[in-house]
């Protein structure tokens, strides 16, 4: 297995925009497998609208799912 290990300093600085910005564009080369949606990537400062963003996207769409499924009798996920 390859291990790369990236880092980042004055001489060549890499902000999280640019890392998304790279990771976004790459996403559509290489999907992933088993996804409802591909991830937004969104940042933000405060750490009250990503808790929110948490639950609304990621907590409350999962439970809903395992929901369903234990009704109509499946194994949840």
């Amino acid at each position: 297995m390859i291990i790369y290990n990236c880092t980042s300093s004055t001489v060549n600085p890499v902000t999280w925009s640019d890392f998304r910005s790279v990771v976004l564009k790459n996403m559509v080369h290489q999907p992933f497998n088993t996804l409802l949606w591909y991830p937004g990537g969104d940042m933000h400062e405060s750490r009250f609208v990503h808790y929110i963003n948490v639950y609304l996207w990621h907590l409350l769409p999962a439970h809903a799912l395992d929901i369903l499924l234990f009704v109509l009798g499946k194994k949840p996920l």
